[in-house]
């Protein structure tokens, strides 16, 4: 039941995710849900551990 049922939380998420890209010479096509979300703000996480600057606004700009 709805009021039982345990929802997942940002703290059941794994740590690290690994992600590869597969060469091809296919056109181009989604890349699905799951992991276009998480993608941005992990990339501008990864720019303020590198840079110390926030990124507060898209595009992205150094």
């Amino acid at each position: 039941n709805f009021d039982t049922y345990e929802v997942a939380r940002i703290t059941d998420a794994p740590i690290e995710t690994e992600v590869y890209m597969v060469p091809s010479n296919e056109k181009p096509t989604g890349v699905g849900e799951p992991p276009v979300p998480p993608f941005t703000p992990a990339l501008c996480n990864a720019l303020y551990r590198i840079t110390g600057k926030r990124i507060r606004q898209l595009p992205i700009t150094l």
